[in-house]
């Protein structure tokens, strides 16, 4: 194999790298968007827990 065929087959892997990590990306975002649309109420918010719904309100005083 020649030296030019080997070079123009490690470009072409190098240009390829950017658009897969990209697609990689995307992926994911989708996937997370997709876990928080279809889990709870069907809307694009997320479900939250227990301790971010409100309600029981503490407040701590120093005693001296």
């Amino acid at each position: 194999m020649s030296n030019n065929t080997r070079r123009s087959r490690e470009m072409k892997g190098k240009k390829r790298w950017p658009a897969r990590a990209l697609a990689l990306f995307a992926i994911i975002v989708i996937g997370v968007y997709a876990l928080v649309f279809f889990t709870g109420s069907k809307t694009a918010e997320p479900k939250l827990g227990i301790d971010l719904q409100g309600g029981t309100r503490v407040t701590l005083v120093p005693q001296g």
